[in-house]
């Protein structure tokens, strides 16, 4: 799961098509290519 580094929210979509890897958030308009990744273990 992926998470604005900015405010934490997990509203976080790809930015533009043409760039890989860069990403918006929704809640507070964050855009870039950093982000929280956190890998859940529920099965």
């Amino acid at each position: 799961m992926k998470y604005c580094p900015k405010c934490k929210s997990p509203d976080i979509v790809p930015a533009l098509a043409g760039f890989l890897n860069s990403y918006k958030c929704k809640k507070c308009g964050y855009i870039g290519n950093l982000v929280i990744e956190v890998e859940s273990d529920h099965k």
